[in-house]
Order: structure tokens, then sequence, then C-alpha cells
């Protein structure tokens, strides 16, 4: 059995609202663990809970009910010795300062009540390529580059716990991927790590187990290849261009409806010409399921007088189970 590196426990947030206006119940009671080595992921649209879950987490907000523990510890009772534990990438970037970056990584180390390590402080700022910007201050670097440099200050005194709250919001495509390099490899010597993000195919690629949030709770929670399976079967599709999109869609709606082939529009399509997606689902991992899917298209190729240029198939993605689960069209 997997170790527990965290565990909420009844664990809830309210805040009350100035002026009277009652109580605002942020986190209902949460028990969940979080075991040693994984990554977690916590999605949820803005609002649904997840920073009240890692501030609570991160001893910056106290619980209204239970407790949370880290490494056996309680965030309540023993917050300083906690937040040594964790690294913690916050959504804010960080304020300027005059300090350039090793000084800055330097503070921070003796924030945390350790001396700083002049090697690893090197290796986090060559890692995180802001080598070449060590002389810079804060205020002198990119929004991106200080994105990195908040990787690098949680990390500066060898945590435990990663803790990544949107940690590529406005970090461009190609730093994005070396990011996640360096947290994949921190990832495969033990590290536990809890992410969340609006770019979903960061969890989808990166996450072990996956909790949706929704209105101050946790409404799903599953291993990732579990919560994908929600986003209903693969499908076999091709692209067709049809010089008269109204009258091909009435001649052949019948055909379509019978033999449960999709039709989507693909960009600039109007009534007199465009292009359409003809798709039909199969059951992923059913070879026969497959080829009567690929045989269907080729029969409405004929049926429909359309030809087949490509055909390519495409599988559910967590934005189409995250999607679906926040508007209620998936009950988990």
């Amino acid at each position: 059995m997997n170790s527990i590196s965290i565990e909420f426990i009844n664990a809830s947030k309210v805040y009350k609202l100035p002026h009277g206006g009652g109580n605002f119940e942020a986190l209902k009671p949460l028990n969940l663990s979080i075991y040693k080595g994984e990554c977690f992921g916590l999605l949820g649209h803005n609002g649904a809970g997840k920073t009240t879950i890692l501030s609570l987490l991160a001893g910056i907000n106290s619980p209204t009910t239970g407790d949370v523990i880290v490494e056996g510890l309680s965030v309540t009772k023993n917050t300083s010795d906690t937040k040594r534990m964790l690294g913690v990438v916050q959504q804010e970037l960080i304020a300027d300062t005059f300090f350039n970056l090793p000084t800055m990584l330097s503070i921070q180390s003796k924030l945390s009540g350790f001396k700083p390590d002049k090697e690893w402080i090197s290796f986090l700022l060559e890692k995180l390529l802001l080598k070449d910007h060590a002389n810079k201050t804060t205020r002198e670097l990119s929004g991106g580059m200080k994105r990195r440099m908040m990787i690098a200050r949680a990390l500066v005194h060898k945590p435990r716990i990663l803790v990544l709250d949107e940690p590529t919001a406005g970090v461009d495509i190609q730093l994005r991927k070396t990011m996640w390099e360096f947290i994949a490899d921190l990832h495969k010597e033990g590290m536990t790590i809890i992410l969340t993000t609006h770019y979903l195919q960061e969890a989808e690629d990166f996450c072990n187990r996956i909790a949706i949030v929704k209105n101050g709770e946790i409404v799903t929670l599953k291993e990732n290849r579990d919560l994908l399976a929600l986003g209903g079967n693969h499908k076999i599709s091709c692209i067709i261009e049809v010089s008269n999109v109204y009258y091909w869609m009435q001649k052949n709606s019948d055909y379509l409806s019978k033999n449960s082939i999709i039709v989507e529009p693909i960009k600039n399509v109007s009534h007199s010409t465009g292009n359409l997606k003809i798709s039909k689902s199969y059951i992923h991992g059913s070879m026969s399921s497959f080829l009567e899917s690929v045989d269907m298209i080729h029969k409405a190729s004929q049926q429909m007088e359309f030809r087949v240029s490509d055909i390519f198939t495409e599988s559910p993605g967590l934005e189409d189970v995250f999607v679906k689960i926040n508007n209620g069209d998936i009950r988990v």
C-alpha cells in the first residue's frame, strides 16, 4: 500500500461575509489522501475551491473544521515544520525586488530555516534557464522568467512536496516544455507534486490521479485513465468538402441518423460550400468495433457521394470530460 504524504481530515473553510451578510462556505468538509511520490491534479473553474484547498495545505489559512496532516504532522499545530516540507508556487507573480536572483534565492533559503546551498541555487537557475539572467533583479525579468523564478524559489530549500498553482501561466510553449521536463525529473526522484492548471493537457499528461472541484467540493476523483474513460468512445473521422452544405445535410440526414454518424462543421462553413468532419464512434480496445466503424465510413462515402482523402482516429481528452462534468452531462 502507498504511504500517505498529505491527508485532509474533515477540513472545511467558511468565511464570514461583511455587514452581517452571513457565511460563505468556500470549502465543504474534505477528506482526501495524497500519496507519497504521486502527482495529484486539482482542476476546477475559478472560484471552485482549488486555491482554498492549497491555502489550507500551505498553512496560509486555518481550516474552520478539521485539519490537514503533512508527513504525519498537523498543519494547524506544527505550521512552521510543515511549511518547511512544502515548496509552493502561487498564482501571483513575485513582487519586484532590488536583489539579483542568487541573492534572492539565498534569502528565501534562510527564511525557510536552511543554510543557502550555492551549488543547488546554481543548478536551479541553470535548469530553469535563468542562469544567463542571474545578475538581473526580479523587476528586470519578463513575466515568464518571474514564473520560473517562483519555481526556483519554491525548490531552494529542497522540499519533499511541490505545490504548483498555475505554474505555466504566461510561459511560452518551448519554455513550458523545459519546465515540465525538469519537474518530471523531480517527480521521478520521488517528490510529491500537487498541480492546479487551466492547461488541461498538462494534467492529462502528467498527473496520476485527478480531482475535479466544483462549488467547494470534490465532485470526482479518479485515476487519469479512468477519468478519461468518462469522455466516451473513441472516433474514426475524416474531413470532406461539400459544395452545398445545406442541401447535402437535408439529403443525407436520415442516413446519418440511422447509422449514428456524427457531422461537425469545420471553420468557414456556409450554406454554399465548406468542410465537414464525419465521425463514427467505436469501442476503444475492440478491433471488431474499430473495423466496423472504418467500414461504415467507407460505405457512407459511397452512399453520400464523398471522397475520403484522410481518415484518422480521435480520443476523448480531459477537456471533454471536464466540460461534461461541470455541465452536469456526466454523473459521477
